[in-house]
């Protein structure tokens, strides 16, 4: 544990925390969300409303200045007069990014706050996946990047579904998912990286509450083809969610316990598909029948 002013962070012989205790920290927030106390301090305070929008939804500050990982983004002047500061960003001991960007290291702030979320929650179990909301139920589309998750909960939030989430399945151990609504995130097509899109600029919207699964749907997208799926069992669904489940190998319980309560009245399926749209109207006419 760690105290957002100065108190070592553990583990208490690094020395690169030692260091970084040592700087002269203007500002602080620890901040809880899903059971898990994290916090972030600062040299320039200027830069904390570019990564407040970032952080998961559903956070608060936290009851105690005590985190479970802490946040450093160190800055200093630059050397010649009229250039950007340089910033300096560290995940506990650990060096992530540094430079003169706010908005690039407050994305990738944001994107670790998500890993330690997933890997540390208590009370929810995150798996990779698109998610969406359909008539009081549920679609769960597990897999990682590249499989075209974000591309088809897009269409499925174009014909009317309400979005949860393309990035985790947050399950409790009724498996009931609840809504984490980031901004959808699609491959540049112009270099690397990702890009964020708004829902309002996709027409939908947000998800109420947490909803009982009714659809387990593993596609992966490959190009020129159409859609082909098959039925899975109850067991072999609960094994795709493990697959993709963060906290898989240190609470193997609360994992499978999960997935299988999400898995045991779903419909569930398995394949590959083409074009997002003809698989999102399968889909939803799919659970409707």
């Amino acid at each position: 544990m760690a105290q957002v002013a100065g108190i070592p962070f553990y583990p208490s012989d690094s020395r690169c925390m030692r260091r970084l205790d040592e700087l002269p920290w203007k500002e602080g927030l620890a901040f809880t969300v899903w059971g898990v106390r994290l916090g972030l301090r600062t040299m320039d305070p200027t830069v904390l409303p570019a990564v407040l929008p970032l952080l998961p939804p559903g956070w608060h500050p936290a009851g105690t200045l005590r985190v479970q990982w802490l946040y450093s983004w160190a800055s200093r002047k630059a050397r010649r007069r009229g250039n950007p500061a340089i910033h300096t960003l560290y995940s506990g001991p650990y060096h992530m990014n540094q430079g003169s960007n706010v908005e690039r290291l407050s994305l990738t702030l944001a994107a670790d706050v998500q890993a330690q979320l997933a890997l540390r929650s208590p009370w929810r179990v995150f798996v990779h996946a698109g998610v969406v909301g359909w008539r009081g139920k549920a679609i769960v589309l597990p897999g990682r990047s590249g499989v075209g998750k974000s591309t088809l909960t897009a269409a499925l939030v174009r014909l009317g579904a309400s979005f949860f989430s393309d990035e985790f399945a947050v399950l409790d151990h009724k498996g009931r998912v609840y809504p984490y609504p980031l901004p959808l995130r699609f491959p540049r097509k112009d270099g690397p990286g990702s890009l964020r899109v708004p829902l309002e600029e996709l027409g939908g919207r947000s998800a109420q509450g947490p909803l009982p699964v009714g659809m387990v749907a593993v596609l992966r997208f490959l190009p020129s083809t159409g859609l082909r799926v098959h039925a899975l069992s109850p067991g072999r669904a609960a094994l795709e969610l493990v697959a993709q489940a963060v906290q898989a190998r240190i609470r193997p319980f609360a994992v499978l316990r999960a997935a299988a309560s999400t898995s045991a009245e779903a419909v569930l399926l398995k394949g590959h598909r083409g074009e997002a749209e003809e698989a999102a109207r399968f889909l939803l006419e799919k659970l409707d029948s």
